[in-house]
């Protein structure tokens, strides 16, 4: 698929999107025929097809063979929808951080003053591995993940142990290209040897601090990525779209 037919397949499957979240095409509604929706939107069928499957693909649309494609209803926050939302360029993978930062800075304080002794080991334990593994990007990924989710567990509140397994889940397919830049990777992990010391001292104001400074640095290279994409480049070097990294 040429670069300019996947430009032109995202924006309609953007419109689509749009149509259905302010309720132009309510649950259950059939789609024009492609052939219609060509003809409206001044695009190719292949432009139209390759939008729908991207819809499908997030969820939004349920492609019924012989009948027609039909809205299947609105977001569904789950990790496997985040990352088709996400993957299919339907959910730009910034609002799934900015949604990170909110959630995790707010549950700090609850966690600090609910987490257990034996639960303050584990985190160190994560960075220490964190540090010594420090050459192999996918562990580290996964010992961020671990980190993130312990510190949600720890508030003792389910609700928001699962908002945030939903959003780690949904971050974590990004993770291999900011892992492999060394630079972010020692700040990323100095960050969480900042946030486990004062999580150790009890210390709400530097923890969140520590934290809130880590996840922005994140946001702001997803950023510069989702700007440097949509310019049409394409580091030969990159592995993924759009990363979370250890964050």
């Amino acid at each position: 698929m040429t670069h300019r037919r996947r430009v032109v397949s995202r924006e309609l499957a953007d419109q689509i999107r749009d149509s259905i979240i302010d309720g132009t095409y309510p649950v259950g509604t059939r789609l024009p025929s492609i052939s219609e929706m060509a003809t409206s939107f001044g695009v190719s069928v292949p432009s139209v097809r390759e939008a729908i499957h991207l819809l499908q693909s997030a969820g939004l649309l349920n492609i019924q063979h012989g009948k027609g494609v039909f809205v299947r209803g609105s977001l569904r926050l789950t990790p496997d929808s985040l990352r088709a939302l996400v993957g299919a360029k339907q959910l730009p993978v910034t609002d799934v951080y900015e949604a990170r930062i909110v959630v995790e800075i707010g549950l700090v304080r609850q966690a600090i003053e609910r987490i257990t002794s034996e639960e303050i080991e584990e985190l160190q334990s994560l960075v220490q591995k964190m540090r010594s593994r420090a050459g192999g990007y996918e562990e580290l990924a996964d010992l961020d993940t671990e980190f993130h989710l312990k510190l949600a567990l720890a508030t003792k509140n389910v609700l928001l142990a699962e908002v945030s397994k939903t959003l780690l889940g949904a971050m974590r397919m990004y993770d291999h290209f900011l892992l492999s830049a060394d630079i972010h990777r020692d700040e990323a992990i100095a960050g969480h040897e900042e946030m486990v010391e004062a999580i150790g001292n009890r210390d709400v104001d530097r923890c969140v601090a520590a934290l809130r400074g880590h996840l922005e640095r994140g946001l702001q290279i997803n950023r510069r990525l989702e700007q440097e994409e949509h310019d049409g480049r394409s580091p030969g070097h990159r592995q993924a779209r759009s990363v979370s990294a250890i964050t």
